[in-house]
C-alpha cells in the first residue's frame, strides 16, 4: 500500500478542516450575549406599546392604521417594520436556535433600522408638526444595543473554532516548508546537473526489489 505524498495529504487535511470549520460556524457560541439580545427583544416590544409620534403608539405605526398614516412619516414606518423584523422576529429565532443564518438577517436588518431611525429623527427635526415621543427613542436605543451585540457576536469565536483555525495554520505552515524545500532542491539540481535523491522517482526500482526479495 502506497502512502500519498505529503502535499496531497496536507491538502486533504486542509479541506477537511475547512469543511469542519464551516459546520461549526453554523451554530454560534453566544455566551451571555444571548441574554442581552433576548433583553433587546423584550424592551423593543415594550417600546411598541408606548407613544411613538403624534400620539400614536408603536403598534399603530407597525399596523399602519388609517389614523396614523396622516401623522407618521414613511421613515418612521420603515424603522418600525424593519426593526421589528430584525430585533423581534429574527432576533428571537437567533436566541432560540443560535444558527448563523437568522443571526446574519438580524444583523443586516438592525443596521438598516438604525439608518432609518437616524433619517426619521432628522426629518422630524427639520419639519413642523408632531414631535417624536419616548417610545421611538427607546426603540432606537434598543436597536443601537442590538447592533453592538451583533458586531460582538460576529467577531466571537468558540474554543472549537479557535482550535480548528490553529490546525489550519499548522497545515499551511507545513505546506510552506515543503514548497521551500522543493524549490531549494530544484535550484540545486539546476546548478549541479544532478537530481537530488528527494526528487528521484524510484518507485519502480523499490517495487522490483520487493518482488526479488519475495522470490527468495
Amino acid at each position: 500500500m502506497t502512502t500519498p505524498p505529503e502535499g496531497q495529504h496536507n491538502r486533504s487535511t486542509a479541506e477537511a478542516l475547512a469543511k469542519q470549520e464551516r459546520k461549526v460556524a453554523g451554530v454560534m457560541e453566544m455566551g451571555n450575549l444571548r441574554w442581552v439580545l433576548a433583553g433587546c427583544i423584550l424592551v423593543f416590544v415594550i417600546a411598541l406599546l408606548l407613544p411613538f409620534t403624534g400620539g400614536h403608539s408603536g403598534l399603530e405605526v407597525l399596523a399602519y392604521t388609517e389614523a396614523s398614516r396622516a401623522d407618521v412619516k414613511i421613515t418612521e414606518n420603515l424603522f418600525v417594520w424593519v426593526g421589528t423584523l430584525g430585533v423581534v422576529v429574527f432576533g428571537l429565532i437567533t436566541v432560540i436556535t443560535r444558527k448563523s443564518t437568522p443571526f446574519l438577517l438580524t444583523w443586516a436588518l438592525t443596521t438598516i433600522a438604525l439608518i432609518e431611525a437616524l433619517l426619521a429623527i432628522w426629518l422630524r427635526q427639520t419639519s413642523e408638526g408632531y414631535t417624536t415621543a419616548f417610545g421611538l427613542y427607546l426603540a432606537i436605543a434598543v436597536v443601537v444595543v442590538a447592533e453592538v451585540v451583533c458586531v460582538m457576536l460576529a467577531t466571537r469565536r468558540s474554543p472549537e473554532q479557535q482550535e480548528i483555525a490553529r490546525q489550519r495554520r499548522s497545515v499551511d505552515d507545513t505546506d510552506e516548508v515543503g514548497r521551500a524545500q522543493l524549490s531549494a532542491s530544484s535550484r540545486a539540481a539546476e546548478e549541479t546537473g544532478e537530481v537530488p535523491a528527494a526528487l528521484v522517482d524510484d518507485r519502480r526500482a523499490k517495487a522490483a526489489e520487493r518482488h526479488r526479495r519475495q522470490g527468495l
